[in-house]
């Protein structure tokens, strides 16, 4: 079972990677083909905006938690490889 402790650890970690994300997205725009990585981070920035959210976070079982944490990680690494 994922701790809440090491879980804000990890969103914190996939935040920093979201906001850079979203700077090369706006830096290379031109070059490079990021249709992919636009959808990661889409999706990302939607995974953690439903994990940050405390109050519903705090109305889930631990298992529902645990869901939703292994969620966010993974709708990026999928969403990414697409």
């Amino acid at each position: 079972m994922v701790r809440d402790g090491a879980f804000s650890n990890t969103l914190c970690h996939l935040v920093y990677l979201y906001r850079g994300a979203r700077k090369l997205m706006t830096e290379t725009d031109s070059i490079l083909d990021l249709s992919s990585l636009k959808r990661a981070v889409g999706a990302l920035g939607r995974a953690i905006r439903v994990a940050s959210d405390k109050r519903a976070m705090d109305q889930l079982t631990p298992d529902q938690r645990e869901v939703i944490h292994s969620g966010v990680v993974q709708s990026f690494e999928i969403t990414y490889e697409l």
